[in-house]
């Protein structure tokens, strides 16, 4: 579901904003005396603020997690549709943000819990996303704690253990896209966009569609029913200094290899991780967006 956002309002919200009693603006002024900016953060005072909030001019923006704000400070919980709702209802009774703020950075995903596969494992496992290899980060509380990214130019892939993030034992596998650039979702989103059901249901198709070209190195292949020439490509494909050099300078190669790689999963991979999490992935989508058309039809 929905997770981070930059908003922008129109700038009629410029003194409603301004007057609010839950906000306590900070002023930046010119030696002339002249105001440059003005930011405000909530919970005011905080250390981690929950939203913040920068009028330049008449241009006004608002950034944070509606599922953190949702849920004062975390998100590795299951957000739904209505607490979405009631998120955005919130805003309107504490800050007077409607339904028409314009919606320019969005995060779309899932928190997958893992019974049967560990999701640190899958994460040192993910090799490539379409032809680009991922960054990898290490969280600041251990070495364990492991996030891989890919940046394109509208959007961003992130594959990391919410679990750990959080410092907690859960078995927690997060699968998220972050969009930076709204076009390939359409033209003027606003927050009565993301209500929609046909919206859910096209960020949800981006998510399982970006989960579909991660290249994950499956050890469950059948390795001794291929062909010697398959069993090369199986294994040369655990290496990613092979794949790298394969999309710096054989990009023919790479294709053909990166398809027969697939075609070898898909027909001698009897477990396969990959398969498994996306059907995880489809089910809890499919039940996100039978809430979502039971909510706005009631």
């Amino acid at each position: 579901m929905y997770d981070g956002f930059k908003l922008e309002l129109q700038k009629y919200y410029k003194e409603i904003l301004l007057k609010n009693e839950n906000l306590d603006w900070k002023t930046t002024v010119s030696k002339h005396g002249e105001i440059l900016e003005q930011k405000a953060i909530y919970p005011t005072g905080a250390i981690n603020p929950l939203l913040y909030f920068e009028i330049k001019n008449n241009y006004i923006e608002v950034k944070g997690s509606f599922h953190k704000y949702f849920e004062n400070g975390t998100n590795c919980n299951h957000y739904s549709y209505a607490y979405f709702k009631a998120t955005l209802n919130d805003f309107n009774t504490k800050f007077g943000i409607g339904l028409d703020a314009i919606v320019h950075n969005l995060e779309f995903g899932l928190n997958i819990e893992l019974p049967k596969l560990v999701a640190t494992e899958i994460i040192q496992a993910c090799m490539l996303y379409k032809c680009y290899e991922f960054n990898t980060e290490y969280y600041k509380n251990g070495i364990n704690g492991i996030m891989k990214s890919c940046k394109l130019k509208q959007y961003i892939v992130k594959i990391y253990d919410k679990g750990l993030q959080q410092n907690n034992t859960s078995n927690l596998l997060r699968i998220e896209k972050k969009f930076i650039k709204m076009q390939r979702l359409g033209k003027s989103i606003t927050l009565s966009t993301l209500l929609e059901s046909k919206f859910i249901k096209d960020v949800s198709n981006h998510l399982l569609e970006m989960w579909n070209d991660v290249i994950l190195h499956e050890p469950n292949v059948e390795v001794k029913k291929l062909c010697v020439p398959m069993q090369k490509i199986y294994h040369n494909w655990s290496d990613i200094n092979y794949i790298r050099r394969l999309v710096n300078t054989e990009k023919r190669k790479f294709k053909y290899e990166r398809s027969r790689l697939k075609k070898i999963i898909s027909e001698n991979c009897t477990n396969s991780k990959h398969k498994l999490i996306y059907e995880t992935m489809f089910e809890q989508l499919i039940k996100l967006e039978k809430t979502c058309t039971k909510i706005t039809a009631s």
